[in-house]
Parts: structure tokens; C-alpha cells; sequence
């Protein structure tokens, strides 16, 4: 969020709660989108004061903080909620998916959305506010810049797998068969995404004009929503070739280097040996190790994926999660049949490892949530200092006094990946040029326009920041 194009924290809690703004450079009205507000939370980082968890102090913290005409006021992030979670658990798993942050240090403020989408069937999102400001007594202090790097990483694609992977996860720690996959189309074997629509074309819809592109958008999605929720309750029964794979969740659009893959096995190599690991070279001509688990289990490793034949036993799975965290994969996508499938994920639960690309069976969610349901509830608990989600979750998730689950480790060290340099050189992010949506155009629009609207994305925007009292807000890039 950058002052210099007319953003503030201000104006965007007001996106968030749907409420009035004018900060002296924006007037806008979210009044008219109150019925879609969900409710709200404040995730505070461990040993902030607690006089921020109140709304207001929260606001005027983070709102005064930020004045320069080049202030970053923090960073956002809007992500969609799968349908399967039930309505009154929506807040506790956002607050999930973002506690990883605020355990590093971002507070946070979280807000869910409940409106109607276009098939007549409801869409959940979230919409959040992440500080990029140590929160101190006081108030909010010195920027860290790590904290800005992690949203570059990998192209912005590493905090894109984390989060859907925190998602995931709180599903199946609430016994919910959903799971979120970010990766582009073509990588998930689905069709391309259907052509956006400029919201100057929505807003004439919403005043009854009729758009020709609109309507037939909304009956294709109609048409679309029976084969996909068909798809997901397949998941787990397609065909499978019998040799399991599972790799970084970090979607890649070339394959990395062979210099780059032996940097990571040789990453590899000193941790199995440590922990009694046995490791040998792969007979293929090309940078592979083969990895020999104490019970005799075989996995390959080539410095992109983990794969081995036949089914994973309890041994095998927990091999592949603890590489997948020393290699600070942020999720996995797993392709295997449904037993080593649920294996895999059942043993990364506590690593808070998990395939994003498919979810346990219904015998494995339902373990999962007795064994394991009270961590979601844990993990909040500390940043909640209002225990809103403590509240939400009491009737759903079973009691924390369970017995503790004994989940022996393969290697201790796994559980804090520290990378060496090689490493860190070998998966150094990718840096370009910051770029978002824009949506400066006219609202008062010409209804003539939609006759013949072919939606051309690359027309240049009109921007006017100031507007009378009359006239409607200007969307908010979140607003997609």
C-alpha cells in the first residue's frame, strides 16, 4: 500500500469494515457492501500490548504512523475461503492462515465477506491488513525489511503457497474436506480463466443495465459449478501411476538448473547422514540420490522432487515432510494413490506441512480432527488476545486435553530448516518491479457502452482520487 497512488491504512480499514472514509486525500462510502461483513478479528504479534486488540486504538496506531507522500502502509492481502468451510468457522480458519505472520512480528487485522457470487451460491474471502512495522508499546516503530522481502519471494508466489497451505490445513484440522490450490491453470490441468470483466461494466449491471459479456459469464458459471463440485468429491480416486511424487507447492515456470538441483541434494545429504539416514547415488545419469529410511524405505530425491514406487507407509511419509521442511517448502503437491496420500498429509500436520492440490480421505479428516484439532485454536490462541476464535471454535473442535500424539522425528534438526549458503544462493527470490490492478475509472459510466463490451483490458484508465458526495467510492484493488 503505497501513499504516492492514493492508499492509506485509513481508507483501507474502512474497505475492510465497510464503513465511511475520508483520510484528506479520499472520500468513500462502503456502506452499501455492510451486509456482506462477516465479522472481524486482530491478530497481535507475542508481547504486543493488549490495549491494541480494541478496534479503535488498532486503527489510529497504524493510521498515524505512516505520513510521508512515499509511505508504504503496509501490505494486503485479500484471499478466497473454501464454500466447504461452515460459515461461523471462517474467521477462525483466515486467522490461521495469517498466524504465521503475526507470529513473525506483522499485527494484523482480518476481515470476512459473505456476499452472494454470481452462481447464486455464497463467496467467503478474506480481506487483510499486515504491518510491516514492529508494533511497540507506543505504537507502531521501525520498519523490517525481511518482512517485505517474504511477499517478494519466489515472485510473490512463496507467501501465495504458504498461505493456501495454512488454509488447507485448517480445514482439515476442523475435519473439513477442502483444500486451496493457487497455482496457475495450466499447471492444475483445468481450462484458462475466464476473461475479467472491468468493474465499470459491474457497476452498470448492479443499476440494471443489461450487459450481454455479464450475462453470459453468470451462465457459464452456473453451467461450470456442477462439474466442480463433482471434481472435488472425486478427489483421492483418480487413476495413479503407482509411483508416489511430491514437490514444492512454489509453482516454477521452468525447471531448475542441475546446478541448482545439486545444491539442494547436497543440502540434503549431511542432514540424513546425521540422523541415520542412509544415502547412496541414484544409477540414472543425472543429479539423483537415493535416501534409505532405518525401517529400509526407499525415497528418490533430485533436487525438485521426492518420489518412490508402491505405497507410503508411516516411515516413508514422515521422511518426505521432514525434507519438505528443511527445504522450507511452504506446502507440497502430492500425486500419489489415496492411502499415501493421507499418510503424507497426516505426518506433516505437525510440521505444518500439507498438500494444497488435494485433501485427506474422510477417515483421515475425521482422525485428524480428534488428534490433532485442538492445534488450530492453539496456534491462534497467543495472537487472539480477545479470544474471538476461542469463542467460534468451542462447539467444533474437540478439547485440547488430548493425549499427546508421540510423532517421532527423522531428523531433529528439520523442525528449524536453517539453509546453508549454497542453499540460500541456489533458491535466491526473483525481484521484479512491483505492479497491481487499476480500476481509476469514471463511475458515472454509458449505459451505450455494454452493447458492445468486449471488456478490452488494456484500455488506459481515467483516474480522478477526488469525488463529490454523491458519487460512489472507488474500488479497492481487494475488490477483485
Amino acid at each position: 500500500m503505497q501513499r504516492k497512488k492514493g492508499y492509506t491504512a485509513l481508507a483501507r480499514f474502512a474497505y475492510q469494515t465497510n464503513t465511511y472514509v475520508n483520510d484528506g486525500g479520499r472520500r468513500a462510502d462502503y456502506g452499501k457492501y455492510r451486509g456482506d461483513h462477516d465479522g472481524g478479528l486482530i491478530l497481535l504479534p507475542h508481547g504486543a500490548s493488549a490495549e491494541f486488540a480494541d478496534m479503535g486504538n488498532f486503527f489510529m496506531a497504524a493510521s498515524s504512523r505512516d505520513v510521508r507522500v512515499d509511505a508504504q502502509c503496509g501490505r494486503t492481502a485479500d484471499f478466497a475461503l473454501p464454500r466447504e468451510v461452515p460459515r461461523e468457522l471462517l474467521r477462525p480458519v483466515a486467522a490461521f492462515a495469517l498466524a504465521d505472520f503475526a507470529a513473525q512480528g506483522m499485527a494484523a487485522r482480518l476481515d470476512i465477506e459473505y456476499p452472494v457470487a454470481s452462481d447464486e451460491d455464497h463467496n467467503p474471502h478474506c480481506h487483510a491488513w499486515l504491518a510491516q512495522r514492529i508494533l511497540e508499546p507506543d505504537g507502531f516503530g521501525q520498519k523490517r525489511p525481511e518482512w517485505d522481502r517474504l511477499f517478494w519471494r519466489d515472485q510473490a508466489r512463496y507467501a501465495r503457497a504458504l498461505v493456501a497451505g495454512r488454509l488447507t490445513l485448517a480445514c482439515a484440522l476442523l475435519g473439513v474436506a477442502g483444500y486451496v490450490d493457487p497455482r496457475r491453470n495450466e499447471e492444475r490441468g483445468l481450462p484458462q480463466p475466464e476473461n475479467r470483466i472491468p468493474s465499470k461494466f459491474w457497476r452498470m449491471y448492479d443499476r440494471g443495465v443489461y450487459v450481454p459479456g455479464i450475462e453470459k459469464l453468470k451462465d457459464t458459471r452456473r453451467q461450470d459449478k456442477a462439474a466442480k463440485v463433482v471434481g472435488r468429491s472425486d478427489v483421492g480416486e483418480k487413476p495413479h501411476s503407482g509411483t508416489v511424487t511430491v514437490r514444492n507447492a512454489v509453482s516454477k515456470r521452468n525447471p531448475p538448473s542441475d546446478e541448482v538441483r545439486q545444491a539442494r541434494i547436497n543440502f540434503v545429504v549431511p542432514l540424513a547422514e546425521e540422523n541415520g539416514i542412509e544415502v547412496r547415488g541414484s544409477e540414472e545419469n543425472r543429479p539423483e540420490i537415493v535416501l534409505t529410511t532405518r525401517e529400509g524405505s526407499l525415497v528418490v530425491f533430485d533436487g525438485e522432487a521426492l518420489s518412490f514406487g508402491g505405497i507410503a507407509g508411516a516411515a516413508r511419509a514422515r521422511l518426505v515432510v521432514e525434507l519438505a521442511r528443511a527445504l522450507d517448502w511452504p506446502a507440497i503437491i502430492v500425486e500419489a494413490d489415496s492411502q499415501s496420500t493421507d499418510e503424507i498429509i497426516m505426518a506433516g500436520v505437525v510440521l505444518d506441512v500439507t498438500a494444497i492440490n488435494t485433501c485427506a480421505s474422510e477417515n483421515a479428516l475425521k482422525l485428524i480432527k480428534k488428534r490433532f484439532g485442538h492445534l488450530l485454536a492453539d496456534t491462534v490462541r497467543p495472537l487472539d488476545q480477545l479470544s474471538v476464535v476461542d469463542e467460534l471454535l468451542a462447539a467444533y473442535v474437540p478439547s485440547a486435553k488430548n493425549e499427546p500424539v508421540d510423532t517421532p522425528s527423522v531428523w531433529t534438526q528439520s523442525s528449524e530448516p536453517a539453509p546453508a549458503p549454497e542453499m540460500h544462493e541456489a533458491l535466491k527470490p526473483l525481484i521484479e518491479e512491483e505492479s497491481r490492478w487499476q480500476y481509476d475509472v469514471p463511475w458515472q459510466d454509458d449505459p451505450d457502452d455494454a452493447a458492445h463490451a468486449e471488456f478490452d483490458d488494456e484500455a488506459e484508465p481515467v483516474s480522478d482520487p477526488n469525488f463529490d458526495d454523491d458519487e460512489e467510492p472507488e474500488p479497492d484493488p481487494g475488490d477483485a
